[in-house]
């Protein structure tokens, strides 16, 4: 059937061929090459008429040749299509060429398959691309893993390696961030005041993050330094809310919830002195 956009344009099919943006082959059902376009050829630095007879697959790098003959060519007999794979080409000075490539099966009137349409489009940009984000997937999991490490390690600085419990007390912690990535505020402690008492507190500041670890060593210190100068638990919360509110102030405020006790050993067992304290 004539068509009378042709028979207006007659060059522009032809043209169309040579010069479409993209590579356009037509081979036969045995890969070998009957028709290439302008822009195949030069992709592959080879005149079209010096590609005519030769197998596509052996335009392609060795990986890219086994997976089409062994997957890809298969399945496009089996289906009759192929859509967007990907594969290299090899040009004539041995330059890889990244492509995607589509194609179809053209039948005869039986529907035997006589020939291949071959789509071949340049895909250098978008490997690029793929590397760049693959790069930076690489550079932001080394940042993951250096932010999760100082985390940690700070972490196991605001908490105490071990508990040292008076003879006949039994003590054990367990300490578990809700993230790697942040350092919790929680914080606790357990430790000697004298030879008969022991101090012990349990607390949780707001916030979380390098703000919430400021507070949380500037408390463990504080709670320390205080009872060691006056074991009174309502003193040492004092003290401890003295310092916070001179080094936390104005727009930067922060809190803290802790009980905080002193455990003396008895004949019959212990005496516990607690105090509690905290924002609202």
């Amino acid at each position: 059937m004539n068509d009378p956009r042709r028979q207006q344009f007659p060059d522009a099919v032809d043209d169309y061929f040579d010069n479409a943006p993209c590579g356009l082959l037509l081979t036969g059902t045995d890969d070998r090459i009957t028709l290439a376009n302008r822009t195949f050829a030069g992709w592959v630095g080879h005149p079209p008429q010096e590609l005519a007879g030769r197998r596509f697959p052996d335009l392609l790098a060795a990986g890219s040749r086994i997976h089409y003959e062994t997957h890809f060519a298969p399945l496009l007999q089996m289906t009759g299509s192929l859509t967007g794979i990907t594969l290299d080409l090899i040009g004539e000075d041995g330059s890889r060429i990244p492509v995607f490539v589509t194609a179809n099966v053209r039948t005869d009137a039986g529907g035997a398959p006589v020939a291949l349409r071959i789509t071949v489009q340049d895909a250098t940009e978008r490997r690029s691309y793929e590397r760049q984000l693959l790069e930076a997937r690489r550079v932001a999991d080394r940042e993951r893993e250096r932010v999760q490490l100082l985390a940690a390690t700070l972490q196991r600085s605001l908490v105490p390696p071990s508990l040292t419990p008076p003879d006949g007390l039994v003590a054990a912690a367990h300490y578990h961030t809700a993230s790697p990535d942040d350092v919790g505020g929680d914080f606790y402690d357990l430790f000697p005041l004298t030879r008969h008492k022991w101090g012990i507190f349990l607390g949780d500041v707001s916030g979380k993050g390098a703000g919430a670890a400021a507070v949380t060593s500037l408390t463990r210190y504080t709670l320390r330094a205080a009872a060691a100068y006056d074991d009174d638990p309502v003193t040492v919360l004092h003290n401890l809310d003295a310092v916070l509110s001179h080094e936390f102030h104005g727009d930067d405020p922060h809190f803290c919830t802790v009980l905080f006790g002193v455990i003396t050993p008895t004949v019959d067992g212990f005496d516990v002195e607690l105090a509690s304290g905290g924002h609202r």
